[in-house]
């Protein structure tokens, strides 16, 4: 049998008691939380290794929330980030979201509410990071190779100029030599 490694879970707010009451119910739904008090002590640890995930106060000491969040889109742009806060402005929240934060809880929330928000960004970010890793890889397939983050083809090792749709286009039927497809199912991988 495999043990799964727990998820780690940040948790950077300043205010002690919410801090603990997010920590316990973490513990106790099997995520091993690690607790910030200010945003730069937060950032210093995130600069090493990045958690699984991130609950995070926007208007914390040493480093607020907005600019922590900054920073982390920056080092990945697949990070769930989840803000809490007393901020309740529809200016906060949007500048929070527009920022790369993936919710929005206001305080006082539920923690049954936040613990579905973290599962819930856990699953997708899960997913996304499964369907990633193919998309992302070289596909070589006889003489042809694609490269799907540089968006370039070689054929028998000279670049062949495509567009974003050619490419795609192209991606999609070298994946599956020899399966025919519609207009339309090509059509849908593409503008998936």
């Amino acid at each position: 049998m495999t043990v799964l490694p727990l998820r780690t879970i940040a948790v950077v707010e300043d205010e002690e008691t919410i801090r603990e009451g997010i920590v316990f119910a973490l513990r106790r739904d099997g995520y091993q939380p690690d607790a910030f008090e200010d945003g730069l002590t937060a950032w210093q640890r995130f600069e090493i290794t990045l958690p699984d995930l991130v609950v995070l106060d926007i208007g914390l000491p040493r480093m607020d929330g907005l600019e922590l969040c900054r920073r982390l889109r920056a080092r990945s742009e697949y990070l769930p980030i989840i803000f809490v806060t007393s901020r309740e402005e529809e200016f906060d929240r949007v500048l929070g979201l527009e920022l790369g934060a993936d919710d929005y809880l206001c305080k006082p929330f539920s923690m049954r509410e936040l613990m579905a928000r973290v599962k819930v960004l856990l699953r997708r970010a899960g997913h996304a990071e499964a369907h990633r890793g193919t998309e992302d890889e070289l596909l070589i397939a006889g003489e042809l190779t694609l490269d799907p983050l540089r968006l370039s083809v070689l054929w028998k090792g000279l670049v062949v100029p495509l567009t974003v749709t050619e490419f795609l286009l192209l991606r999609s039927l070298a994946r599956r030599p020899g399966v025919v497809r519609t207009r339309e199912q090509l059509m849908e991988e593409v503008t998936r």
